[in-house]
């Protein structure tokens, strides 16, 4: 009976409990399958939950009453009738724990097949270029509840298709995968290619990185650690070797080895091979780009270990580095406290306190020069309606963690000092406020800003549920940074940008499948007496019957220069995400279809142009034409 009242919600699109929206309609909107978690929802036990989340004891006693009543979950989607979860609960559950779902739910649950072409054509001043076109195929399969494994294989645009070993190439670009046997609850082991997440990614982080910009700031409260085999199309970061984690009660450990081959520029100094600087881009195209591919192997080992001593977690993570050619600094005074060296030894260390709607953490990392990262923060509900996060960060120039990823306004955590505060304001149940402050500085130079510097940044959103399939979102963002006012200057003067920029976002939604947005974007940014203006808007009209989805987008643009360009995100194939760059004057639109052929087969495609001329120093009269197509096969 469950299973039916379930598919009925789905399939009629119904709230699930009469206190919220339905908050996840489709699959698609779950966390990815490279992202799920690993432990069984329906084994784990109070204490798991609040050791490897950041839920409160009450909507951990709400999970628990509600399967202890029901029995087992049969679908992830079932999550959202627990009361008291919101969607980012929900979300923060699933990146630790997955559900197993029931065969009349789901056709099959032991994999997929996903096979990817995409062909793009550009015209730059009448002069048109056709480059190789861009190829990926993934597989997902589950053998059995204890093994699973997961491959993925891409060659992107302009690169080839070879057989060359001497360089490391196996006919595709890029290969990763890895093979995972779970023989219990308590016991993991992940051989190949594997993300390690520790606390707020200080030393270790998972690659995939929103920091301040989460859309949800009870997202930025994670799982204090978390291992997932990877098959992604990132090649610049990650390990590869082999992992074992270890779940006890009131302990989590784990002790990980591997080798693995990076993209680095290498050059020769008085007889002696150095990195330059690591490449991050993952294209292999042009002679300096096939040249840094590969170019330096990395040797890993670590470990790390957890204990809760609730209502307090402790944990401490060390990793060891040894690179085939040393760091070592660039002639460039910002680039003075750089690290330098081919061994590379870095330590951590957090401490969590979760009680009731309270959840906060301290986090260091140092390493092997003494250079130190800190960060602290508070998550906490301020009765029903409120949501509070501070978020407080010390990052010295120069400090250097391979996988390091960071919360603050650079992509690293180096060279950085600031405080973040957010708040979200529920004022009706279909009424959200979100309103953020972050005061920033940089003790040391940075390749912008010639000087030590400072900055802000103000974010106001809104957003209202009108009635259901009406939505309308409106907000503005005021930011500060500092920047050299001439790269040409014998000595640069630095001054602060000013930036402003606001939007607005419309959503139908009608109960014959056709839905409306209209999206618009402004921004200004002034910087002295150098001012540039943009603004972008958008129309968007989906329609869905039977098998087939169709959704269409039309953009007009008109930016006078690169720091006035406008980030609007588009929707893509199934496992893609698309946030393109408006710049310039022109027009962009793209078809997306998805046509469900059977039961276990769906085809995507995709067929975008884009059309601008030149508004700033960067950009020739330019034509663009992109063809996408997917095919992803149930296993």
């Amino acid at each position: 009976m469950r299973c039916l009242i379930l598919c009925l919600m789905l399939t009629l699109k119904l709230p699930l409990s009469a206190q919220d929206e339905l908050l996840i309609t489709d699959g698609e909107n779950l966390p990815g399958d490279s992202e799920l978690g690993s432990l069984d929802l329906n084994e784990t036990d109070a204490q798991t939950l609040g050791n490897l989340t950041s839920l409160s004891d009450h909507k951990i006693s709400n999970l628990l009453d509600y399967r202890k009543r029901y029995g087992p979950f049969i679908s992830p989607l079932e999550l959202q009738v627990v009361p008291g979860l919101s969607g980012a609960d929900i979300r923060q559950v699933l990146t630790v724990f997955h559900v197993t779902e029931k065969s009349e739910l789901k056709v099959s649950d032991q994999g997929f097949v996903l096979i990817r072409s995409r062909y793009r054509q550009k015209t730059i001043s009448g002069n048109r270029s056709v480059e190789f076109p861009y190829l990926m195929a993934r597989l997902k399969y589950e053998f059995s509840p204890s093994w699973r494994a997961g491959l993925v294989v891409e060659t992107d645009y302009g690169e080839k298709i070879t057989w060359d070993p001497k360089n490391k190439q196996y006919l595709m670009d890029h290969l990763a995968g890895y093979l995972e046997w779970q023989p219990s609850e308590t016991l993991r082991i992940v051989a190949g290619n594997f993300r390690l997440h520790f606390g707020q990614g200080l030393l270790s982080g998972s690659g995939f990185n929103l920091g301040k910009n989460n859309s949800n700031i009870s997202g930025i409260a994670g799982a204090p650690a978390s291992i997932r085999g990877y098959y992604g199309l990132q090649e610049s970061t990650g390990k590869a070797g082999i992992v074992a984690s270890l779940l006890r009660p009131g302990w989590r450990s784990g002790i990980y080895f591997g080798s693995s081959t990076h993209d680095a520029r290498v050059r020769t100094k008085e007889g002696n091979d150095y990195i330059f600087g690591f490449q991050s881009s993952g294209n292999h195209r042009t002679e300096n780009e096939l040249t840094a591919r590969k170019g330096v192997r990395r040797n890993t080992a670590g470990f790390y270990l957890i204990k809760s001593l609730r209502p307090f977690l402790v944990g401490g993570i060390m990793e060891y580095n040894k690179l085939s050619v040393p760091l070592r600094p660039q002639n460039y005074v910002y680039d003075i406290f750089s690290a330098e060296g081919s061994r590379l030894l870095n330590l951590g260390f957090l401490a969590q306190y979760n009680r009731g709607n309270v959840h906060s953490w301290l986090e260091l990392a140092m390493d092997q020069a003494g250079k130190k990262v800190r960060q602290a923060g508070i998550l906490t509900s301020l009765g029903r309606r409120w949501t509070l996060l501070i978020v407080m960060r010390a990052y010295d120039p120069g400090y250097l963690a391979l996988d390091a990823q960071s919360f603050g306004e650079r992509s690293l955590p180096e060279n950085e000092e600031g405080v973040f505060m957010g708040v979200t304001f529920q004022p009706k149940k279909r009424w959200e406020i979100n309103a953020r402050m972050d005061i920033y500085r940089f003790p040391w130079l940075t390749f912008s800003a010639s000087a030590p510097s400072t900055g802000y940044e103000y974010l106001l959103k809104n957003t209202l549920r009108i009635k259901p399939g009406i939505q309308l979102a409106a907000d503005m963002r005021i930011e500060s940074k500092s920047d050299n006012l001439s790269d040409s200057d014998p000595i640069r003067r630095v001054s602060a940008r000013s930036t402003v920029q606001g939007g607005f976002y419309l959503s139908l939604e009608t109960e014959r499948k056709l839905t409306c947005r209209i999206r618009a974007r402004w921004k200004k940014s002034v910087l002295e007496k150098f001012v540039s203006r943009g603004y972008a808007a958008c129309l968007e009209l989906g329609w869905s019957v039977r098998r087939l989805k169709l959704n269409y987008r039309y953009t007009l643009f008109n930016t006078e220069g690169f720091e006035s360009r406008i980030y609007i995100y588009e929707q893509d194939l199934w496992g893609s995400f698309s946030l393109p760059s408006f710049q310039g004057t022109g027009f962009s639109q793209y078809l997306l279809m998805r046509y469900r052929a059977t039961r276990i087969i769906d085809v995507w495609t995709k067929i975008s142009t884009m059309k601008r001329s030149n508004s700033g120093q960067l950009i020739m009269d330019e034509e663009n034409f992109l063809v996408s197509f997917q095919l992803r096969i149930k296993i």
